[in-house]
Order: structure tokens, then C-alpha cells, then sequence
């Protein structure tokens, strides 16, 4: 359910779009996708 928010959240916060930078919530989001067979996760 909103993986497709997930992922884009997780860019946001890999990138420091609009958010601050925090590469380990990105990769903690990007997982959760990627559990959920979100495949740009």
C-alpha cells in the first residue's frame, strides 16, 4: 500500500529534495518497496 509514495519519499530523503539528506531512511523506505515487489525500489 503507497509504495509508489514510499519510493518517492525515499528519493526526497536520498537526494535532500525538499527534506533534509538521510540516506538511512531513504534505504529504509526503498526496502519496504522493495519487500512490498515495488520494482524501482
Amino acid at each position: 500500500e503507497y509504495v509508489n509514495a514510499q519510493n518517492n519519499l525515499a528519493f526526497c530523503y536520498q537526494n535532500g529534495i525538499g527534506i533534509e539528506k538521510n540516506e538511512v531512511k531513504a534505504f529504509e523506505l526503498y526496502n519496504i518497496a522493495a519487500k512490498k515487489e515495488f520494482v524501482e525500489a
